[in-house]
């Protein structure tokens, strides 16, 4: 899933793309399923095979410099 929050301009006078990205994976699709599975007496897994990843995202564009380019 991908949540764009918008452009911004920076301090600097940047613009600023700002986004969140989520999504799941599975351990065992890694082949660290066989290990790490700890019962606990609650139940479940201490460290489950789906694991949620969230990363929080600021891009910047730059236009290349024609001087570096030629």
């Amino acid at each position: 899933e991908v949540d764009v929050h918008g452009v911004f301009t920076d301090v600097w006078g940047k613009e600023r793309l700002g986004m969140t990205v989520t999504g799941s994976i599975r351990r065992s699709d890694f082949g660290v399923g066989e290990w790490g599975h700890v019962a606990l007496s609650a139940g479940g897994f201490m460290v489950p095979d789906t694991v949620t990843v969230t990363m929080e995202i600021e891009a910047t564009f730059e236009e290349p410099d024609a001087a570096a380019a030629s």
